[in-house]
């Protein structure tokens, strides 16, 4: 649960309204704003990753919600990731 408070502080937004600020979105941002970012925007999915199997082993009956809020910004992201090229 740490690390999804860090992954996520103040709150973590999911369902329908996507226009409030996201963290793990932003961060993701500040990532690939910097020159030859390709292999950090990469290891910062793959904490996520290993963060969504965690949360999902520990409690895979509770906080579904949030385990799927992080499932999408992860597809998200490397999505955007494969996308983009870096300079």
């Amino acid at each position: 649960m740490k690390e999804l408070v860090e992954a996520y502080p103040g709150m973590l937004v999911y369902g329908a309204n996507r226009t409030s600020f996201n963290a793990v979105q932003d961060r993701y941002i500040r990532i690939i704003q910097t020159p030859h970012s390709r292999v950090a925007a990469l290891a910062y999915i793959e904490s996520l990753q290993l963060l969504s199997f965690r949360l999902a082993a520990e409690f895979p009956d509770h906080y579904l919600a949030a385990q799927r809020t992080l499932l999408d910004d992860i597809h998200n992201l490397e999505a955007r990731t494969s996308a983009k090229r870096d300079d």
